[in-house]
């Protein structure tokens, strides 16, 4: 498995926090006045984060500057909005077939 730079993981960071909001690049780049090619590059870890995108984030989101660097949390350390905002946007990427995987999975979790 590849290990990821710190680029890609605050693109990571990013992309999750912005699909948990069911928000697209263009519509994030509108309300934050940065450029969706800019969201995109740094989403991607081609460009690191720029102080105009952190800014932006962290005021439209209203999220703390570390919430970017800061990793490897787990759920235990994240209120349960936020955790279920971090799983919504993981499970809209997966395939029927996956989801239907894990619906199996929370049952036996339930049962």
């Amino acid at each position: 498995m590849k290990t990821l730079t710190l680029r890609e993981k605050v693109g990571n960071r990013i992309r999750l926090l912005r699909k948990s909001h069911n928000h697209s690049q263009e519509f994030l780049s509108e309300k934050i006045n940065v450029s969706k090619d800019r969201i995109s590059k740094t989403e991607r870890g081609i460009a690191f984060i720029n102080d105009e995108l952190l800014d932006g984030l962290c005021k439209f989101y209203n999220v703390k500057e570390s919430y970017f660097f800061t990793f490897n949390k787990t759920i235990d350390n994240l209120d349960r909005s936020t955790a279920i905002e971090n799983i919504n946007a993981e499970l809209a990427e997966l395939s029927i077939r996956k989801l239907n995987k894990i619906e199996q999975i929370i049952k036996i979790i339930k049962a």
